[in-house]
């Protein structure tokens, strides 16, 4: 259990390990609307790095391309093959890039064949990079970058979300997105199942 008194707010994870060494990962956040008006979430989920060589994802939701929440009724539910490489898109400037929506389940594998399984009994939000969120937003500065000055790491860095809020954008660049697709300070809570996969 997490206090994040900053945020009027309790982070609760429990990890349940099985014989079979799968393990179930709960997260609730509970969150005290009482005390003030305070922002929304950008995204509700977990984050993890991978070590060096889990370079291949196949998964079971929306693709071949990016897609998000308010940005995904033209990527066809599939199952679908790709490496990491593949999920960075080199926008002008770096930014956030190759989330995929409405995932049943999803891989990521190293060169000798084993990997990771992750499962939801709801739909997920996901991605896999080889950049760390660090290196795609440099905060509020916003230096004059390119993705081109990027230098890809080693590792992945595998985000595996419950909800992430919309790009929006409806009328210009500035623009918040359609409020189905925020994410308000409320109680999220979900769960997923990580599964060893071996050769």
């Amino acid at each position: 259990s997490y206090n994040l008194p900053a945020l009027f707010a309790k982070l609760n994870v429990q990890y349940t390990i099985n014989g079979n060494g799968e393990i179930l990962v709960n997260q609730q956040l509970a969150v005290d609307t009482s005390k003030k008006s305070m922002p929304m979430l950008l995204r509700f989920g977990m984050k993890w790095v991978l070590p060096e060589d889990y370079n291949t994802i196949e998964y079971y939701g929306r693709g071949p391309h990016e897609n998000y929440q308010d940005r995904n009724l033209g990527a066809a539910v599939g199952i679908y093959n790709q490496t990491v490489d593949q999920q960075h898109t080199p926008y002008m400037r770096p930014q956030e890039t190759g989330t995929k929506t409405d995932i049943r389940w999803y891989k990521i594998i190293n060169s000798k064949g084993t990997g990771l399984l992750i499962q939801s009994d709801g739909l997920l939000s996901m991605s896999a990079l080889h950049y760390f969120d660090s290196d795609l937003d440099d905060g509020d500065k916003k230096g004059q970058r390119h993705s081109g000055d990027l230098k890809p790491r080693k590792q992945t860095q595998l985000n595996i979300d419950h909800l992430q809020m919309g790009l929006g954008s409806v009328t210009s660049w500035g623009d918040l997105p359609l409020p189905q697709y925020l994410l308000p300070y409320k109680n999220y809570s979900y769960q997923f199942k990580i599964s060893p996969i071996s050769k």
